[in-house]
């Protein structure tokens, strides 16, 4: 009975690794993107490049850079409310997705700028309950 436990456990584990996706996939994800970031100015047509892209985790990298570089102009912030309010909607098992769009959320609030809280406010009233839930801390973080 063991030994049929087993094999059932190992079938799982490799049916889970053949199915997950490879790093490789995806071309624009850094290797550490928790490491210190050096801005580059190059960075913001970098950054519009990866949230245009439909890879959810180099949005989400890109994402995280932007808030630890503070890259700020409007030129990429426009493109990140543009996104997010594209894709916020979008009901999915795909959990890079849904951390890509909580990325794009917290960078919005971390520009403290009020242009942006209406996104923010109809992500609140019609996003999903982890989304709405960043939402509600970036718009409180505006205030």
């Amino acid at each position: 009975m063991n030994a049929m436990k087993y094999t059932i456990l190992a079938l799982f584990v490799t049916v889970m690794f053949a199915i997950v996706p490879s790093v490789q996939a995806y071309p624009f994800v850094s290797i550490n993107v928790d490491a210190p970031y050096q801005y580059d100015e190059g960075d913001a047509e970098k950054f519009i490049k990866q949230i245009k892209s439909q890879n959810p985790l180099a949005q989400r990298d890109a994402a995280k850079r932007i808030i630890r570089s503070q890259t700020f102009g409007p030129e990429v912030m426009d493109v990140v409310d543009e996104y997010l309010l594209k894709g916020f909607k979008i009901r999915g098992n795909n959990r890079d997705h849904v951390d890509a769009m909580a990325w794009m959320i917290k960078a919005l609030g971390a520009t403290n700028d009020a242009k942006y809280s209406p996104t923010l406010e109809i992500i609140v009233k019609e996003g999903s309950r982890k989304l709405r839930g960043y939402a509600k801390k970036s718009l409180a973080q505006m205030y």
